[in-house]
């Protein structure tokens, strides 16, 4: 039935449109200051429908015949129901953009769907460094290691000895004088020790 209204507004929207087409072509005929006037001065129309009735009123009332057409189509759109049918597409909408502004996730849901449940935010997976050679850091300076590995994570001095740990690269470097790697030491996953773990007896 929507479809049916919307049809014919449409319908009532372009009989106004020709009766107005038909109202300038009538007012050029008489004059074209006539012509002018009622094709660019508001109300223009209707001084010229009063002005020269027997010129105009093809137009005018299939101007009328439109706008009565359109009017219909709306006010039984209103009496339906339909507005109050769109206003939740409406105010869906308008959340959405205000989401879209404010850097949010979309959550946008079709009309009779159901939103899907809350669920946190999961954090990146870690990425997947490849093995760090044997050895191949020591006799490296600290500072050459960190443009190589980044960072570290973790960082412990004690006693002049500097350890820079790398979790994710599964590697502990250690330099006993605080400038060059002495020491390579390779970290085992927690996954491998569990596995490498003997099976306990029952």
């Amino acid at each position: 039935m929507d479809v049916v209204l919307i049809a014919l507004a449409g319908v009532g929207l372009l009989i106004g449109l020709a009766g107005g087409v038909m109202m300038v072509v009538a007012a050029f005929r008489v004059h074209v200051l006539w012509g002018l006037a009622v094709l660019l001065v508001p109300f223009a129309g209707l001084v010229f429908v009063v002005a020269c009735w027997k010129k105009a009123k093809g137009g005018f009332l299939v101007q009328v015949a439109g706008g009565a057409l359109l009017a219909a189509a709306v006010a039984s759109g209103i009496s339906m129901g339909m507005g109050n049918r769109l206003a939740p597409l409406l105010a869906e909408g308008r959340a959405q953009l205000e989401r879209a502004r404010s850097g949010g996730r979309p959550l946008w849901r079709g009309q009779g769907s159901e939103a899907p449940p809350a669920t946190p935010d999961t954090p990146p997976p870690e990425p997947d460094y490849p093995p760090v050679p044997e050895g191949v850091f020591i006799g490296l300076t600290l500072a050459e290691a960190r443009e190589l590995l980044g960072e570290p994570p973790i960082m412990s001095k004690a006693e002049g000895v500097i350890r820079y740990t790398y979790p994710q690269r599964h590697v502990e470097l250690v330099s006993e004088d605080g400038q060059v790697v002495s020491r390579q030491i390779p970290l085992v996953p927690p996954e491998a020790e569990a596995a490498e773990a003997p099976p306990q007896s029952p």
